[in-house]
């Protein structure tokens, strides 16, 4: 019986295609990133911005949290990379890229990824 759109490989699909097998470890990894940012990083950071005045904060405190935002930052642009990553492997996944391309197009990424990083938002996400 075949797949209701006509494009299932199965799980036989991860063992002859690299471009899967890449796809799904980098999606294991957005995953644990995302798990501990939510369940480690976030709280901390929650506590600490409950546990200070809104008045005026120690600069411990501070330190603390500016120290996890960043942590929370860097993880971040790892995901966004992982995701880029997987966009450009999910085209290679019927047909694939000669490898200079593909490294080609993974520098690019890796470039994008580091400006997304060390650029400012001035308004947070907004």
């Amino acid at each position: 019986m075949s797949h209701p759109f006509g494009l299932g490989l199965g799980i036989g699909g991860l063992l002859v295609n690299p471009a899967l097998d890449a796809k799904f470890v980098l999606l294991i990894v957005i995953a644990t990133l995302l798990g501990y940012v939510h369940v480690r990083v976030q709280p901390k950071l929650d506590g600490l911005f409950a546990s200070s005045p809104s008045t005026s904060m120690s600069s411990e405190v501070a330190d603390a949290i500016n120290a996890l935002r960043l942590r929370r930052k860097r993880l971040a642009s790892i995901c966004l990379s992982c995701v880029l990553t997987m966009a450009m492997l999910g085209v290679q996944s019927w047909g694939g890229f000669p490898v200079w391309l593909t490294l080609v197009l993974l520098a690019a990424i890796a470039l994008f990824t580091c400006r997304a990083y060390r650029s400012t938002m001035p308004y947070g996400w907004a």
